[in-house]
Formats: C-alpha cells, sequence, structure tokens
C-alpha cells in the first residue's frame, strides 16, 4: 500500500492498482504438507520390492500420501505409522508421533534403468504439495 492508500502491484513494469472491495476474501492459512522421504535413498539400485518410507505433517492431518513413478500415480501409502524421532523434532505437531508413510512397490514390474519416484502428500483441507524426488535405477 502506498502513502496515498492505494495498493497495486508492479506486473510487467507497469504498476497495477487493486480495487478495493467490501468483502473481504478468505485466505487459508494452511501451512502446506511438508516432510521428507527416507527410503529409497537416492540413486539407490532396486531389485524386485522397494520400500518408500518418509514423514509428512501440515497444520490439518494428513489424509493421503500418494507415490507417483515417471510421472504416473501408482497408489497410496500406508499412512500414520509411529515416528517417535519426529516428534522430538516437531513437537508442536499434534500428529508428529504419528505421521509416517511407508509403501512396499514390486520394482520388477518395472523396466530397466532410471526410474523417478516422486512422494506427495494431501492434508485434511486438501492441500498438496510433493515431499520430493527420489531416482532410482532398476537392474535384474
Amino acid at each position: 500500500m502506498n502513502r496515498r492508500g492505494i495498493l497495486g502491484f508492479i506486473f510487467a513494469g507497469v504498476f497495477v492498482t487493486l480495487v478495493s472491495c467490501k468483502k473481504e476474501a478468505h485466505i487459508s492459512r494452511s501451512l502446506l504438507p511438508f516432510g521428507g522421504i527416507d527410503l529409497p535413498a537416492p540413486k539407490s539400485i532396486v531389485r524386485g520390492p522397494m520400500q518408500v518410507a518418509g514423514w509428512a505433517l501440515a497444520d490439518q492431518p494428513i489424509r493421503e500420501v500418494s507415490v507417483y513413478i515417471d510421472g504416473k500415480y501408482l497408489t497410496a501409502a500406508s499412512i500414520k505409522m509411529p515416528r517417535p524421532d519426529v516428534v522430538l523434532a516437531k513437537p508442536d505437531y499434534k500428529d508428529a508421533r504419528n505421521c509416517g508413510y511407508t509403501l512396499t512397490v514390486d520394482m520388477s514390474k518395472f523396466a530397466i534403468g532410471w526410474h523417478e519416484i516422486v512422494v506427495q502428500a494431501r492434508a485434511e483441507d486438501g492441500v498438496t504439495r510433493d515431499l520430493g524426488t527420489v531416482p532410482v535405477l532398476v537392474q535384474r
């Protein structure tokens, strides 16, 4: 807001004025999900079963942790697994004690070569975030 009370922003070098509205927009203050991927380690060589595991938190409960391989949805991981290490690091989050996820994927069904694992968390309010990307090498 400038000195005259006009709210605006610069877009492509032009000052754009925002029109004031009587109704205020509700802006969600939800924290995007965050967390980590513990397994597999980046650049792992995998044969057969591969465990995907880690943790996810948000200010809302985590509803789902989805696993994608090479950009395609595979399935949802089991959630609410115990994570005593996370509750020590993030004690202010009520779900920290059971914020773990795990999934076993049969990588023998995938072609030999490099594949990209993406893990995405979805909070109860529908907000999502990718927790990370891990490349793995499938060999026989």
